[in-house]
């Protein structure tokens, strides 16, 4: 993704009347600099940048100052598996979540469920209230980096936890010579 453009404006002190020329990365222009950060698919935009002010006053006494700015790619966090899914209340789920920019993720349940792994692809087992309350809500969190600079990324999604059909029927006569009829309640 590309993000908005920072205009650089450099404050002078003293004496005044001199010019100066930004210089780094990804800047354009000179007196006032245009930073145009950024990241795509192969994080070549992302890191710290220095970016360097150099100052010559109107006696051509030179000066530089610097500073660094942080680039880091957006983390991106979905769930592929359909919203909803239908199990039934014996079976587990399998998940499959896609994740970009960040170590790893966290996945939570509203109810009593357990995951097979703390990973994109996981498989959800019910817990005895998921089951009694036949849904469950399911949330991957993003693992946030150390010295992360960008904000946590979530997903979630509902699992409907269906009962087995419960029936039980009789027949009125259950035994008897062909032509067997046989009603049932």
């Amino acid at each position: 993704s590309i993000d908005p453009p920072i205009t650089l404006a450099a404050t002078f002190i003293s004496p005044t009347g001199g010019s100066g020329v930004w210089t780094g990365r990804r800047l354009s222009g000179v007196e006032n600099g245009t930073f145009t950060p950024g990241s795509d698919d192969s994080a070549t935009f992302e890191g710290p940048y220095k970016l360097i002010y150099t100052y010559t006053d109107p006696f051509s006494c030179k000066m530089k100052d610097s500073m660094e700015i942080v680039v880091q790619s957006m983390p991106s966090l979905n769930i592929n598996t359909p919203d909803p899914s239908n199990i039934c209340n014996d079976q587990t789920l399998n998940i499959n979540s896609t994740l970009r920019w960040s170590p790893g993720v966290r996945w939570t349940s509203a109810g009593d469920g357990s995951f097979s792994a703390q990973d994109t692809n996981t498989i959800y087992q019910p817990g005895p209230a998921d089951i009694t309350a036949e849904r469950a809500l399911l949330r991957v969190s993003n693992v946030l980096p150390a010295g992360n600079v960008c904000p946590a990324v979530s997903d979630s999604m509902v699992v409907l936890i269906h009962p087995y059909p419960q029936f039980d029927f009789t027949g009125d006569t259950l035994q008897g010579c062909e032509p067997l009829i046989v009603d049932f309640t």
